[in-house]
Parts: structure tokens; sequence; C-alpha cells
């Protein structure tokens, strides 16, 4: 049902409801319409606040009539014939308001289980990531689930660049020519190609599967992999166990029509909230996933540039993560570890569009980074294959 019939439907449907109780009640209309139109304000106030969209304020201002209408109705349940059958009516009337307004609102769609690439966290996402990945099929950006087909290889230097959503388009910016790779590629010499091969959702996990399988595809002279983030996602079981779990069909789907509901997938996360905490990819995990990617590339002859990705406001959070790296890049002429988070450590707001994915201001600080870096280390230009 499109959401503006649903929101005539329930407008009706409500206002019915509430003079069909005000004239059963032996009360004065204008005082139940005073306490209810009171949490409704109270209710649109705190979604603007909220920063919620129009559409979803407003499904806000009717969940807290029919709040205040629940209130009413029990204040004077001896005065309201049919009391159980309204109250519960009211109830569900509520519980539809507030899906909707989940619906119609930032929060709600990293609520949403369909989503692979803002719905983290639910079995649905992480078994349609891997399915992606075990299909091979080359998606458009934002890339869902699996990377760009590659043109073929020049005779240039060429350069992949592997990661996440702050490597191939985030839900915010979806115009891959701002993100780093592509304003890269503008920075470059005319003979070196840059290739953007992230996905969204991806940790290292899938980053190691893929360069395992597509590395030799791509003939990569240089493979960046900027990671950090998603490591630290928290999901039912490590990455790790899931892909055992995956491989052996173990996945338990979601659970029937609740699945859906962003109402129930909030209730869900705030409960996962409470455990402890269990993290995608913990550093042990990390460490070996890097390590197989450094082992793809050494059998293109390729060198790999470890970057620590940019969060704010601190990025030492990830410091476990970033230790990984250097102790991988430790003493290797062809593995180097560029702590790029703390090379954009206070670069402010206007860098980042949230705690990760970055502003075309914060891309084009860290193509400048990385091609100043490559530059550094002499990885331009063609030479002999590294030792």
């Amino acid at each position: 049902v499109p959401v503006s019939v649903s929101l005539g439907l329930g407008v009706l449907g409500g206002a019915a409801l509430l003079l069909s109780a005000c004239r059963r009640a032996d009360l004065p209309i204008p005082a139940m319409v005073a306490g209810i139109a009171l949490l409704a304000g109270a209710a649109g106030v705190g979604t603007v606040l909220l920063g919620a969209r129009p559409l979803a304020t407003i499904w806000g201002v009717l969940g807290g009539a029919a709040v205040g209408l629940l209130v009413q109705l029990s204040v004077h349940a001896r005065c309201v014939r049919l009391y159980n059958v309204a109250s519960l009516t009211t109830a569900l009337f509520g519980l539809v308001c507030v899906e909707m307004a989940l619906r119609s609102s930032s929060i709600g769609a990293l609520w949403d289980a369909t989503n692979p690439i803002q719905g983290a966290g639910n079995v649905a996402t992480l078994t349609a990531q891997l399915d992606a990945l075990h299909a091979s099929k080359h998606a458009a950006y934002p890339s869902a689930g699996y990377p760009v087909e590659a043109p073929p290889k020049g005779r240039g230097v060429r350069v992949v660049c592997l990661g996440g959503s702050s490597t191939a388009g985030a839900w915010q910016n979806t115009d891959i020519r701002e993100f780093y790779p592509a304003v890269l590629a503008a920075r470059v010499p005319p003979d070196v190609e840059v290739i953007n091969q992230g996905a969204g959702g991806w940790n290292t996990l899938h980053i190691s599967l893929y360069a395992a399988s597509s590395l030799e595809r791509l003939a990569p002279d240089v493979v960046t992999v900027y990671t950090g983030v998603n490591e630290v996602v928290q999901v039912p079981v490590p990455y790790k166990d899931l892909l055992v779990a995956w491989q052996a069909g173990a996945l338990r789907p979601e659970p029937g029509f609740l699945g859906p509901l962003r109402l129930f997938q909030g209730v869900r996360s705030l409960a996962r909230s409470l455990r402890a905490a269990v993290r995608a990819v913990p550093p042990a995990d990390s460490e070996e996933n890097l390590a197989s990617v450094i082992r793809s590339a050494r059998a293109q002859a390729a060198r790999v540039l470890l970057l620590s990705e940019a969060v704010q406001p601190r990025p030492e959070a990830f410091d476990a993560y970033w230790d990984v790296m250097h102790r991988l890049s430790d003493g290797s002429n062809d593995v180097v570890f560029f702590d790029t988070a703390e090379a954009m450590r206070g670069l402010g707001r206007s860098a980042f569009l949230d705690e990760n994915h970055l502003s075309p201001t914060g891309h084009a600080r860290l193509a400048e980074l990385v091609g100043d870096e490559l530059s550094r280390l002499g990885w331009l230009s063609p030479t002999a294959a590294p030792d």
C-alpha cells in the first residue's frame, strides 16, 4: 500500500476512533482533545529534534495522538463501552505509526533487513554479502555486495583499491567520481590507472576472499587496502565463524513476517547492544585476513599499501587494528603501512559525512595523502618486481 494511502487511512481511522471514544465517555470533548494534543505535539517536537523527515514527523504526531488517546481510555475505562476493543485498536494504530515513522527516517534505514548497504548486522544482510561474493556478479555503484567490472589492464602501472563503503560508495553519497580512487586517478601520471574494487559492507574477510579469487585477473602492480570500521561492526557471531556457518548452509533466516519490520529490528539491535559486544573481525582475524591479501598480491608481484580508515573523533579507538597493519609491514619492502587515520585527524566535520564516510573534501585529502605516499615510495613508476 502506498505511504500516502496508508497515511490517509491512518488519519481517518484515528479520527473515527477518537470521536467514538469521546462520545461514549461522559467527558467534555475539549478535555480529551487537549490531553491527546499534548502528547501528539510532544511526539512531533521529538521527531523534529531527532532530525526526522517531514513524513516521519507526521507519523510521529499520529503516534503521539494514539498514545494520548490510549491514556484517556485507560483513565476513563469505566465510561467507555467496548474498552478492550478500543484500547487494542488504539495500541495497534500507535505501533503502525511508529513503524511508518521509522520507515520514513534515516535511522529506520539502518534497521532495514533487506538493504545490504545500510542494514548492517542482521543475518539477511550478512548472508547477502557472502552470497554476492560467491556469485561474483559485478554490480553498479554504490556496490551492492560486489565490485564493478574492471577494464582490461593497460600498459602502465595499475593501482587496485580495495575496501568497504568508504571506498566504494556510501548511501549518503553515491557519486563514485567523488571517492578517493577516482580523485587519485586524476592526480597520478597518465600512464597510471586507478581501479576502484571496493564493495559496501566489506571487511578484511571479504577483501581477502576477493583478492584470492580476483587479483590474478586484475593484474595489479599496487594494491591499496583502506579498512577499519567494518571490522568492529556488532554481529551475532564473528565473520570467521559466520563464513563457516554460511558454507555449511546453517545460517538461520530472518524470522518470518517480523524480519522486514523496522521496529522489530530496532528492538533486536537494542537487545544486542545489552549483550557483550561481538566484533565482526577481531584483530587476530584481521591479521590473518590481511596476510592472505598480501600473499595474493605477492603472487602477482604486486606491492601492498595498507591504509588505516579515517574516523572521527577518536581514531585511536582502532589502534589494535592499526598495530596489525604495522606488524604486517614491518621490515618489508613490498608492504607498507600508512596511517591515514592519524594524518587526517583534526580535519573537522567538513571532511566527514558521519563517523567514517568522507565528504568530497575528505576524499580529496585522502587521495592527496595516498598519491604522495605512492610517489614517495616510487610505486607509480614501472619497476622490476618487488623482492
